[in-house]
């Protein structure tokens, strides 16, 4: 990983990654205006972000990182994560930003500045294949930043920090933390400080500070996280009786060519196919072939059968659904998921006899949730 990290400071020289950085900041406002105009434009509440508008905090949380003992003590690709996440933490505000009753308010801002972040990774600085792990390390970041200084007002903090260490590095979101904290003025700084430190207290207690928390099987940590088991060093008997493979990725993958390489001995369920069947375009609605698909799902797990469900599944949501159905007739599920640069994906989907129009890939690319390993029993990550 760190010979592809001197490939990404070529795509993005004005990313510090130094132990005594200074930040550029003329080169990177003058690359990135797109983005960071509507944040200097964006408003915040000023009983937590005293300094003004987003983009004052933003340079704030990045000169606090940067000048930080933890940065210090970081190894290069970690000061690149840090950096990128800490420039990008915000960037949701700009579209969610709103006053209600009297007060700056941006919900959801951490999913939505994920989703913008990833977006702007993939295609713009093509983050993609072997930067694959990088992107999404920073992506998740950006997604989890408010949680370690709002863990105390969590329903299960366990399962936070657990969850976190499956997929990042506890104490790098805690670094990303502090810095936020510190980069902005307001009134309880010293207890959101705190906070961060319970948080870092509560992940080594349980031995995943700087490693993924170590579940007994796959099949205990699926059940952890899925509410069966209520600690996660509990150990749950596999009862399952076979696997279902669920296929992940945007259109033009390569999903079809994989499943037929890989899998040419398991039915399959094609969404796809069933849209022809249907006569269903991608703007249409879609209720009735995800209805087909599923009612095909219960007579293969009805019988015990394995079975491929091929399908984009590029939200959290949708792919949930799905495994607790093949969880309720014990079956396991193995998400497979694939990915290719941009320019692959447009050129094979305007070679495909009904391809998706630009819109409808437009928005599919804005939603783009990638799967991570607490959703399911097995996850693979490939180009195909």
């Amino acid at each position: 990983m760190s010979d592809f990290l001197e490939i990404l400071q070529q795509k993005i020289p004005w990313c510090p990654v130094e132990e005594n950085a200074v930040i550029n900041w003329d080169k990177i406002e003058t690359e990135n205006a797109a983005w960071i105009d509507p944040l200097r434009q964006t408003p915040q509440d000023p009983a937590w972000h005293g300094e003004g508008d987003v983009w004052t905090h933003t340079r704030m949380v990045c000169e606090s990182l940067v000048a930080s003992d933890d940065w210090k003590l970081c190894d290069k690709q970690d000061r690149f994560v840090l950096f990128m996440a800490a420039l990008l933490h915000d960037v949701g505000k700009s579209v969610c930003t709103k006053n209600e009753d009297g007060h700056i308010v941006s919900p959801h801002h951490g999913r939505y500045g994920a989703q913008m972040a990833r977006r702007f990774l993939f295609e713009t600085l093509a983050m993609t294949g072997e930067s694959f792990l990088f992107r999404e390390l920073i992506v998740f970041l950006i997604r989890r930043h408010t949680l370690s200084y709002n863990i105390l007002n969590r329903e299960n903090p366990l399962r936070d920090v657990v969850a976190i260490s499956t997929i990042s590095s506890c104490r790098l979101l805690a670094i990303l933390s502090d810095a936020d904290i510190n980069g902005r003025i307001f009134a309880d700084k010293h207890r959101s400080l705190e906070s961060t430190k319970l948080f870092c207290q509560l992940a080594d207690e349980n031995n995943c500070l700087n490693r993924p928390y170590r579940f007994h099987s796959n099949h205990s940590r699926y059940a952890y996280f899925s509410g069966t088991l209520s600690h996660p060093g509990e150990m749950l008997y596999d009862d399952t009786w076979g696997e279902v493979v669920l296929m992940s990725g945007l259109p033009a993958s390569g999903k079809d060519t994989y499943v037929e390489r890989r899998f040419s001995d398991l039915p399959v369920i094609s969404l796809d196919a069933l849209r022809n069947r249907l006569n269903v375009s991608w703007s249409d609605d879609q209720t009735p072939v995800v209805e087909a698909a599923r009612e095909q799902a219960r007579r293969f797990l009805r019988r015990k059968t394995p079975f491929v469900w091929n399908a984009t599944n590029l939200r959290y949501d949708f792919r949930r659904s799905i495994i607790r159905l093949c969880n309720d007739y014990k079956a396991s599920v193995r998400i497979i998921y694939l990915e290719n640069d941009l320019l692959t994906l447009l050129k094979r989907n305007r070679s495909r006899v009904r391809p998706i129009d630009a819109s409808a890939y437009d928005t599919l690319l804005d939603r783009w949730e990638i799967p991570t390993l607490s959703e399911s029993h097995e996850l693979e990550i490939t180009d195909g």
